[in-house]
């Protein structure tokens, strides 16, 4: 048993970061984000108490390098950058908030090793059509509708998920997005063919369902409806293992090969800044050669 005057420490350290989440709940931030910081600053404090670090104004830049090392050993780069962000804003609204006398801010004396992704490659075009080829079945009009439709418009698996009746125009193919990352509302697109196999779905869609896409019961498809259908249709076509956002990244890639510029990629998949878009399009070396075709003065 902890000695009572840690325990008081400790719920002081706790207090702070409730009082921090409800500072980002204020900034009207979306639920994933809150989500994201409750559970990145849940695992540092739970840290901090076994090792009795029960104060912020005790932490020491050691501290946070130590536990960065062990959250290494189970997480790649992406997810400790991931942890150094939540642990640099709660020491951030620390530091702002409550003034502390002759504290210096250990996150500051931490760096991490910049991080330097490679392209994500996707699901190429050839993988796409052996994929949509292979759907059969009784939900093969609203698989085919949703394969297609994550192509064809370039939306995150929940955006497209999330989409009612309403948020489509099956004539024009305009898409609202009404709650995307960082709650950003944004338009959206579908193209000819996917188009023509959501309006074949819609034939058979139950009337009294805002949402699109639905399951036997009739309620919301799940993210973990749709990875079991992804997951069966892939080993039909024989195309390996793929995931739900490399249909995402096709249509990123497919855009950059066919001449979109990548401000307008980068506006359509919905990203804060090009650098994000970047990741989404693994250029080759055919990529490259068409690239001079194209910029050849002679």
């Amino acid at each position: 048993m902890q000695p009572e005057h840690l325990i008081s420490r400790f719920s002081e350290i706790r207090t702070m970061g409730r009082t921090f989440i409800t500072e980002r709940k204020s900034q009207n931030l979306s639920p994933k984000t809150i989500i994201f910081y409750q559970g990145e600053i849940d695992l540092f404090l739970r840290w901090l108490e076994k090792r009795q670090i029960l104060a912020l104004k005790d932490l020491q830049a050691g501290d946070i390098r130590e536990y960065l090392t062990d959250l290494g050993n189970r997480r790649n780069k992406g997810g400790i950058h991931a942890s150094y962000r939540a642990i640099k804003a709660i020491l951030r609204f620390y530091e702002f908030e409550y003034e502390p006398e002759n504290w210096k801010n250990p996150i500051n004396k931490v760096r991490l090793q910049s991080q330097k992704p490679e392209p994500l490659k996707g699901i190429s075009i050839d993988q796409l059509t052996k994929f949509l080829e292979v759907i059969e079945g009784k939900h093969a009009l609203r698989d085919r509708a949703i394969f297609s439709g994550l192509a064809s418009s370039g939306l995150r698996v929940s955006e497209f998920l999330a989409l009612n009746l309403e948020d489509v125009d099956v004539n024009t193919g305009t898409i609202r997005v009404r709650h995307g990352k960082g709650d950003k509302p944004r338009i959206a697109f579908l193209g000819k063919e996917a188009r023509s196999a959501l309006k074949r779905y819609l034939k058979i869609h139950p009337k009294d369902v805002p949402a699109v896409w639905t399951n036997d019961e009739g309620e919301r498809m799940t993210i973990s409806g749709l990875r079991y259908s992804l997951v069966k249709y892939s080993k039909l076509a024989g195309i390996g293992k793929i995931s739900l956002h490399d249909f995402r990244r096709c249509f990123a890639l497919s855009c950059y090969r066919k001449g979109v510029d990548i401000f307008s990629i980068s506006q359509l998949l919905g990203h804060s800044t090009v650098e994000v878009t970047k990741r989404y399009i693994a250029i080759n070396e055919e990529d490259l050669q068409q690239a001079h075709l194209r910029g050849d003065p002679l």
